[in-house]
């Protein structure tokens, strides 16, 4: 078995050995048949979940002392209880160990070894895995490493890191079993529980068995990959709790620790105090022992004195206080800064708090007590990932040893202790400060030393948000900002404040938070002195004058404005266009606002002082146009600026240019392939650049375009490749949109049972409201279909409550709502001709759908039918002629064979002449054979004949 562990060895307790494994039999079973499993191919989960001292390190030990793990490779990472922020900290330590980094490597030798490793296990692939790999472990990466990074920042190159990770163990899963081992969950960084949730997906295809120990309740780290687990995985996912000893098995626990000196009296004395927990029972004979009433003589324990005189605390917590209790002085001060430093402790440090003392004596006495284990390090003590010089760390035992210490010590005492450590760290690595802001954040909060505290929270937020750990990016700067209200209150910089307030948001955002983000980002612009509107008459008596001077740089020469534009709205603009990214489907009108407002002040801007941000805006205000129906025309000339301000050669300005034209396009109605395409090689350099918003907005909408043309099979093309962006980036909003195209695919294929259920998935997995009534009025016209015009009308119900109560639905959502009503109207007057109610229901249904079919082509084709329909219906024989005609001509162009198809056969069955020499006949022959080339038959039938 190769072993790979963030702590080196395991270590023991040097008492356990003295005793086998008791009282976790069935348990044993469980993990070993997982590990049985992995053998043969098979990816797994388990998950062991029992309170501090239950013996959840213990029982995985056990497993892998079969002899089958030498076909294994083992990597073990323990989270730290002071680790919290430091971002991927268990990732990061197992894959130094992987990579042979020697202790005390600078970031030129880590990033070597980095490099070897990965290029020996995977090749030619080593290239683009290797600078996010680094950044994820906080190497500084040049030359080619750097440019590679370089722009790439936030949840996209959160999500390149998970890609890079995935990859990593798809290579060496097929190489040879992995086993991970996550010990202590409980104290996983936030940034790392993310990354684990996308990772278990392996589990599906790789020989991978992921076993993650933790704490119960601990709801943000264990409990919430327990949850994945169990909810998505549950064929491979096994949960192991484990609970306290019952009376038995701890007397023959404590019995065995006793050894061959033991009686059933002296163990049930051990047993009653302890509870059935196995440290407790190792801790009761600890104290024993350090009372002279055991002692233990090759390798066995001995009862030397009378046990039954002994009064012994009823806590783990008492127990371990007691035995502390009695050491001299120097050693109390030992372990106390030991303990504010955390689990583990480095030599170097302890010298700088604790002064006067012979360490190497009073540390050794420790561990002659059990208190301390001895070890040589790899451990990290910063968000940045450095590795300490080759030196001996000590280690407390056990977690609640620590723990327990740590709780003893007077506030007063521990605040002052938080502030020497942190001192000592400033001291001792003072060459290399930067590494450790998230440490100093941690120790100069605990020491309440205000103004410190507030410099590296938000030093230690910049330094998440670079490496992609918004989790702990947004920690820090929540934190900083209350430092920074406690120390100024109302006062203070409004640029400072903005920033923290933009850093809040954009943590917020891309942790997919976004309704809390778009409150920071305008609480950042209300600091900077441009808060939204306090009202819509205002916002947009705003927008209408900002929107005239838009137009006329557009149009107008630029040598009228004169003038040099500078970056005093630099601000503005990078809080602005994350919220615009934000609200996207949310809150269209604000949108409009928003987009507005930007551009505005980006006309006002250097380009070059906002160059991420230049392409994104000038071309998505020109999309807003085409999206919200207002104008075209006026979105092509933007889209022209856009274009004469792209960078020469960058992946990203031109994905971004060619997406929007491509959007456009297709709301506006070109969908041919030549101009309602990106080119692939376009599209993959865009992913490179973590470019993953908007290659899913445009794969979205591409596959729509797609489906809508009938090209079913280059739809599910794109589906594929959305699925793909979802598994391997871990990106949700791609797994969303694939729901949605799913729905929108079975639709126009007529497989309606499939695209109810697929609306109701869908359904459940939305909460905006324009993405709820594209889900209602997808799922009503499947059941208007299938013949259930009540089911219906209860679902156009709950899409109408949506829409009343919502801003602004676009279009494009609103069409699907638009064209279900209409179906649900046309059968219903269907089945009475003559009721007047119903034909003014289906005429207003039909003009609002109508009014919608002008602004975005989606539906068009299909809206032109029914109302053709609606005038058959009527006994307007000119009327259905007119919309056939349009209908026709508008799929024509379109390309929307579907839809063509089913007028064409509409055609046939009303018996209607339009003037082009095709019978009834013709229209009939000219249905079958579209239907038969989009392989429709059977379904389009069946779908005809149910409504």
């Amino acid at each position: 078995m190769e072993t790979v562990s963030s702590d080196g060895a395991w270590s023991g307790s040097g008492l356990e050995s003295l005793s086998p494994m008791v009282g976790r039999a069935a348990e044993l079973e469980v993990l070993q048949s997982r590990i049985s499993r992995l053998l043969d191919g098979e990816g797994g989960i388990v998950t062991l979940v029992g309170k501090a001292g239950m013996g959840k390190s213990r029982l995985v030990r056990e497993a892998l002392t079969d002899p089958r793990m030498a076909e294994v490779r083992l990597l073990v990472a323990r989270s730290l209880s002071v680790a919290g922020s430091l971002s991927y900290h268990p990732f990061s330590d197992i894959l130094r160990s992987w990579a042979g980094i020697a202790d005390g490597a600078d970031d030129a030798d880590a990033l070597a070894c980095l490099e070897e490793a990965i290029e020996s296990l995977c090749g030619s692939e080593a290239e683009e895995l290797v600078p996010f790999v680094a950044s994820m472990m906080g190497l500084s990466a040049g030359g080619a490493y750097a440019e590679r990074l370089a722009g790439i920042e936030g949840e996209a190159l959160e999500r390149l890191i998970f890609r890079s990770m995935r990859l990593l163990l798809q290579r060496m899963a097929a190489q040879r079993p992995l086993l991970l081992f996550f010990e202590d969950l409980h104290w996983a960084d936030h940034s790392s529980v993310r990354m684990l949730e996308v990772l278990l997906r392996l589990v599906n295809e790789q020989p991978i068995l992921f076993v993650n120990a933790f704490r119960p309740e601990q709801v943000e780290t264990g409990q919430r990959i327990l949850e994945v687990a169990r909810t998505q995985y549950p064929l491979q996912h096994r949960l192991i709790r484990l609970h306290p000893l019952d009376k038995d098995r701890t007397v023959e626990l404590a019995g065995n620790l006793l050894g061959s000196a033991s009686d059933d009296l002296h163990a049930s004395f051990i047993a009653e105090c302890s509870e059935g927990n196995p440290f407790f029972v190792e801790e009761v004979l600890r104290s024993l022992v350090d009372q002279g009433v055991v002692v233990v003589r090759d390798g066995r324990a001995h009862v030397a004195g009378d046990i039954d005189q002994v009064a012994l605390p009823t806590t783990v917590g008492e127990l371990i206080a007691a035995r502390t209790r009695h050491l001299d002085p120097a050693a109390n001060r030992i372990l106390e800064a030991g303990a504010v430093i955390g689990r583990g402790f480095l030599g170097r440090i302890l010298e700088e708090v604790v002064t006067g003392t012979d360490l190497a004596e009073v540390l050794s006495s420790l561990e002659g007590r059990g208190i301390l284990i001895r070890r040589k390090t790899r451990r990290t003590a910063a968000h940045a990932r450095v590795t300490f010089a080759s030196e001996v760390e000590l280690v407390f035992r056990h977690a609640l040893v620590q723990e327990t210490i740590y709780d003893s010590i007077e506030p007063e005492k521990r605040r002052a202790l938080h502030a020497r450590v942190a001192a000592a760290i400033e001291t001792v690595f003072a060459t290399r400060i930067a590494d450790f802001h998230g440490m100093l954040a941690y120790h100069y909060s605990r020491a309440e030393d205000l103004a410190k505290a507030e410099e590296y929270l938000f030093k230690a937020g910049e330094e998440a948000a670079r490496a992609a750990a918004s989790s702990e990016a947004l920690s820090f700067f929540r934190d900083a900002s209350q430092v920074y209200l406690r120390l100024h209150g109302s006062g203070g910089d409004p640029a400072k404040k903005a920033l923290l307030e933009r850093n809040i948001g954009l943590a917020l955002m891309n942790t997919g938070r976004l309704t809390e983000a778009m409150e920071h980002f305008d609480q950042s612009l209300a600091y900077l002195g441009d808060p939204p509107p306090r009202s819509k008459l205002v916002a947009g008596l705003r927008c209408a004058r900002e929107l005239a001077s838009i137009f006329a740089r557009g149009y107008l020469p630029a040598s009228w404005f004169g003038g040099r534009r500078d970056d005093r709205y630099r601000d503005h603009i990078l809080a602005l266009y994350p919220r615009i990214k934000a609200q996207s489907t949310s809150d269209p009108t604000r949108l409009v606002f928003d987009y507005t407002r930007a551009v505005y002040l980006l006309n006002q801007t250097d380009p070059a002082a906002v160059p991420d941000q230049v392409i994104g805006l000038y071309s998505g205000f020109a999309a807003m146009f085409a999206y919200s129906g207002i104008s075209f025309r006026i979105g092509r000339r933007y889209l022209e600026i856009s274009n004469s301000m792209r960078r020469p050669d960058h992946g990203k300005d031109l994905f971004d240019h060619n997406c929007l034209v491509c959007i456009c396009n297709f709301l506006e109605g070109v969908w041919d392939d030549e101009q309602g395409t990106v080119a692939d090689d376009v599209v993959r350099a865009a992913l490179r650049y973590g470019g993953l918003w908007e290659v899913n907005t445009y794969l979205g909408l591409d596959c729509d375009r797609r489906l809508r043309r009938g090209s079913f099979a280059a739809a599910r093309e794109r589906l594929d490749e959305l699925a793909d962006i979802a598994e391997t980036y871990g990106f949700e909003f791609a797994r969303t949109n694939h729901m949605a195209e799913t729905m929108l695919l079975l639709l126009e294929e007529r497989r309606l049972e499939e695209a109810l259920d697929a609306a109701n998935l869908y359904l459940s997995s939305v909460d905006d409201p324009p993405l709820r009534v594209l889900a209602l009025g997808s799922k009503a016209k499947a059941q208007t279909l299938l013949g259930d015009l009540e089911g219906a009308s209860a679902t156009l119900a709950d899409a109408e409550g949506v829409i009343d109560v919502a801003p602004v639905v676009p279009p494009w959502h609103l069409s699907a709502y638009q064209v279900a009503r209409l179906w649900r109207d046309l059968e219903e007057l269907g089945g009475s001709p003559q009721d007047a109610a119903l034909a003014k229901r289906a005429r207003d249904g039909a003009r609002s759908a109508l009014r919608v079919a002008r602004g975005v082509a989606v539906q068009r084709g299909e809206i032109f039918r029914l109302r053709a329909r609606l005038a058959h219906l009527r006994g307007d024989g000119d009327g259905a002629v007119r919309w056939a005609r349009d209908t026709i001509a508008e799929c024509e162009k379109l390309g929307a064979l579907p839809e063509l198809a089913r007028m064409h056969a509409d055609l046939a069955d009303w018996g209607l002449d339009l003037g082009d020499g095709r019978d009834g006949a013709a229209h009939r022959a000219r249905a079958d054979e579209l239907f038969a080339l989009l392989g429709l038959e059977t379904a389009e039938r069946i779908a005809r004949r149910a409504a």
